[in-house]
């Protein structure tokens, strides 16, 4: 919080105007030890509903979806054979809110128990407010409209390649991923946007923070959730259930770890459909949701649990294309080549 009011994200405010319309936003924080950046966040509750029983959210236009779908980006992602990923630094607090807004975005705080509490009011895009992943996006698309004569193939992946602050890009050769990455970094500046945690497949084009990283051995990195192992350029899958595997099964449960498994672009289908196909006949049994399954069920989803620790072993190569394609006279003539070999599952 103290860094929210030294960057002039937040400011005191003397005298709210209470006597108009004004919106006061709960908020606590969340503690993510496992990070690399932020381990201590702030989380802004705007649902919270007020002496109306509406919320500010409730109230609140969201605004329509600009941005390229979650599948589409992946899939574009496995089309280069040099690859690419950063996220935007504290992209939402880059982007300010009007002043006659601002009264809506009004939260209590103080540094101390010590201290009087005080109204603060957050002057940037605040992550939970149900309009904000749209004017964060659509600010980013504005700034790319402004320079695009300037920065022509910058503007172009910006308005394409990013998933709210998460860019996924990439290029089929060195000299073209250098200038996406220049012109990219270039062009954000002009709006004081800041990228960090550069990845690659390729070492020329990681962050200096990266590189101290792999030399302990810590290749993997999440792109859009998905694990990707930089070195090997491979997708890697994990199963780490949220919750323990030895207790009472239900509908509940099941579906609990079911979609646990992410898997946007079904390279897991073969072994998601079980799950699904124990679920579908859970629904046609009506069995309630903290209902114990039958036994032929139960014997079924724990083989099915027992065998997801194999996953770790699932390796599916993150390029999908081929260096060069032959021109056919229908397109392009494309091979593949199925490996079959412990460790490295998937098309080649």
């Amino acid at each position: 919080m103290d860094e929210y009011e030294n960057l002039g994200h937040m400011q005191a405010v003397p005298n709210p105007k209470l006597n108009e319309p004004h919106y006061f936003i709960p908020h606590h924080c969340v503690l993510k030890p496992n990070s690399t950046t932020t381990k201590l966040r702030v989380v802004f509750d705007a649902s919270c509903r007020t002496t109306t029983q509406k919320s500010i959210n409730d109230i609140q236009i969201v605004g329509p979806t600009i941005q390229s779908k979650l599948v589409t980006l992946l899939l574009r992602f496995r089309l280069h054979r040099f690859a690419l990923t950063a996220d935007i630094v504290k992209m939402y607090r880059q982007v300010l809110v009007s002043e006659e807004h601002r009264k809506f975005q009004y939260i209590l705080w103080r540094s101390s128990p010590h201290q009087d509490i005080k109204t603060f009011q957050l002057n940037t895009v605040t992550y939970g407010m149900a309009a904000a992943p749209y004017l964060a996006v659509r600010s980013l698309h504005y700034l790319a409209d402004q320079y695009v004569s300037q920065f022509v193939v910058g503007s172009t992946v910006v308005k394409s390649s990013f998933y709210v602050d998460d860019l996924l890009c990439g290029a089929d050769s060195l000299a073209e991923l250098s200038r996406i990455k220049h012109e990219i970094t270039e062009l954000l500046k002009l709006g004081g946007l800041e990228l960090a945690k550069w990845h690659s497949n390729h070492q020329r084009f990681r962050g200096e923070h990266t590189d101290k990283d792999l030399n302990l051995d810590n290749s993997v990195t999440s792109a859009l959730g998905l694990k990707w192992d930089q070195i090997h350029d491979n997708f890697l899958f994990y199963f780490l259930p949220k919750q323990p595997l030895n207790g009472r099964v239900t509908k509940r449960t099941i579906l609990s770890i079911a979609s646990s498994l992410f898997d946007p672009l079904g390279l897991l289908a073969p072994v998601t459909v079980t799950a699904k196909i124990l679920l579908q006949e859970l629904w046609l049994l009506k069995l309630e949701w903290d209902e114990s399954v039958p036994q032929t069920i139960q014997s079924a989803w724990q083989t099915f649990v027992n065998n997801l620790s194999d996953l770790a072993a699932v390796k599916v190569p993150r390029f999908a294309n081929r260096p060069s394609l032959a021109p056919t006279a229908f397109g392009y003539a494309v091979s593949f080549r199925w490996q079959q070999s412990v460790g490295n599952t998937g098309f080649d």
